[in-house]
């Protein structure tokens, strides 16, 4: 379970890296990983009352990213893109699935 969940952060952070850079003009990399460890320390730490966890982690990205980069918006749009591709793509897929009548 250790192993599983280190793969998971590790992908996590490189997710969130590459967004980063994709959105940023800057390209220090080991800056966005800090940034990116520290999103995911605060959103272990902050409970989250909001629908999908939305929110903290935009803001945490947004806090962190302005303070090292002053590139807050790149973090609000890598951490948006996160969402999308972690959260509602493989949420709507699944429901196609769950609502699909299977013939045996």
């Amino acid at each position: 379970m250790s192993i599983i969940s280190v793969l998971f952060y590790f992908c996590y952070i490189n997710q969130f890296i590459l967004l980063i850079s994709a959105f940023s003009n800057n390209g220090n990399y080991l800056i966005f990983m800090w940034a990116a460890v520290m999103v995911m320390f605060v959103k272990a730490f902050i409970p989250s009352f909001t629908l999908g966890e939305l929110g903290v982690r935009e803001a945490a990205a947004v806090y962190f990213l302005g303070i090292l980069t002053g590139e807050g918006t790149a973090g609000f749009n890598a951490s948006m893109s996160l969402y999308i591709i972690n959260v509602l793509v493989p949420s709507l897929i699944g429901l196609l699935l769950i609502t699909k009548k299977y013939e045996h």
